[in-house]
Formats: structure tokens, C-alpha cells, sequence
């Protein structure tokens, strides 16, 4: 799922989930380079497979993902900019 729009510095992010949430910034010149590797699970290397993501509309700087085993986890895109890669 796209961002909403454009968040900090112009970056046009998507944002796709699976065995964990990955961000992907849309460079001006058409190439998708990884930008996030998010595991919500920090003890371990294993995350439940998620299915699905969505973008908070009043901050875009939030985006919260569900996965099988019914965790919810609400991702602060500036706090969790480390990204965990």
C-alpha cells in the first residue's frame, strides 16, 4: 500500500507486508530501493506472517500491520527510523 502522500524529505513509500514489513522508497528516477526491514518480534527472527498494513490518515507517519496470530502493532515511522535492519 502507497503512502498517502509523500512524507519526509519528498520520499514516496510503499509499504508491503508478508514475513515482515518492508518500506520501499520510489526513487525520481523509477527504482524501488528497500528502506525498512520492520520484525515486530525483537526477541526473535521469527515474525508471524502478516496480512495486512494500513496507513493512519491523520499522521502518515503511522502505519499499523496485523499478522496471522492476531498481534496488532502500530509502527511510529519516525521513532522506529533505526529500522531494525
Amino acid at each position: 500500500m502507497w503512502a498517502p502522500e509523500k512524507l519526509a524529505e519528498s520520499r514516496d513509500l510503499l509499504a508491503t507486508t508478508g514475513d515482515y514489513l518492508r518500506l520501499w522508497h520510489a526513487t525520481d528516477e523509477g527504482d524501488m530501493r528497500l528502506e525498512a526491514l520492520l520484525n515486530n518480534n525483537s526477541s526473535s527472527d521469527y515474525c508471524a506472517p502478516l496480512t495486512s498494513a494500513d496507513w493512519n490518515t491523520g499522521d502518515h507517519n503511522i502505519i499499523a500491520t496485523c499478522s496471522i496470530d492476531t498481534t496488532v502493532t502500530v509502527w511510529d515511522l519516525p521513532v522506529s527510523s533505526t529500522y531494525r535492519k
